[in-house]
């Protein structure tokens, strides 16, 4: 996946949705919880290598307050569907509970 991340990239569309991110968005704040919450449905690592090919170092120093943002947001969002986390997980598996009996509620 992280291919992909470096595929687009090169293309340009990362940049592109930083652009379009930028515009329809008024604050970092809110694509960082965005981020967080694509997050539950793509796995976290290569959605934190497309955020960091979307703003360059110089728009967003190393470690700054957005990238502690984007770590938090993107390790925790991944939480947000049960089957997202090793707790949830092992609560279907130990409950004999399915993903879509669970969504079903």
């Amino acid at each position: 996946m992280v291919m992909d991340v470096c595929s687009l990239r090169a293309a340009g569309i990362i940049k592109d949705l930083a652009a379009f991110l930028d515009t329809h968005i008024p604050s970092v704040q809110l694509i960082a919880a965005l981020i967080g919450v694509a997050s539950a449905l793509i796995d976290n690592v290569p959605l934190v290598a497309a955020a960091m090919g979307m703003y360059n170092i110089s728009t967003f120093p190393t470690d700054s307050q957005f990238w502690q943002l984007i770590a938090y947001c993107a390790g925790t969002g991944g939480s947000l569907l049960i089957i997202g986390s090793a707790a949830g997980v092992a609560f279907m598996g130990m409950e004999k509970q399915t993903f879509s009996g669970i969504s079903k509620r």
